[in-house]
């Protein structure tokens, strides 16, 4: 391993670390969401209901409004959706990757879980 990429390691670590503890913090309900994150709701015609959906923009881009950006959809948004957008703010930042959107999808419920994640032919 190259001196580099343990650095970049190590930067990952302490990125993750800080989307925790947002995470920590919108969980037991003490915090907010990161700046640039928009929360917002989408109606499913298939699935008969609501869905959360949660949006983290990357610095600057109110800055460029015609800019297009890769988008990554994560799912099990509610607990995986800040680590992973700090972790590519981070990254964009240091220059090894493009700044880029994170879509949050987060989890309905139990049954809503199992449903969303097993495919259809499975029993």
């Amino acid at each position: 391993m190259t001196g580099r990429t343990i650095v970049l390691l190590a930067f990952l670590w302490l990125a993750s670390l800080g989307g925790t503890g947002y995470l920590a913090g919108w969980y037991f309900g003490q915090g907010e969401y990161p700046e640039g994150t928009i929360v917002s709701t989408l109606r499913s015609g298939v699935l008969d209901e609501d869905r959360e959906i949660l949006v983290h923009l990357p610095a600057g881009y109110a800055d460029e409004p015609g800019r297009r950006y890769p988008v990554i959809y994560v799912l099990d948004g509610s607990s995986q959706d800040v680590h992973t957008a700090s972790t590519s703010a981070l990254m964009a930042r240091l220059g090894l990757m493009p700044p880029l959107i994170v879509v949050g999808i987060p989890n309905v419920s139990g049954e809503g879980r199992q449903r969303d994640y097993t495919p259809p032919t499975m029993a």
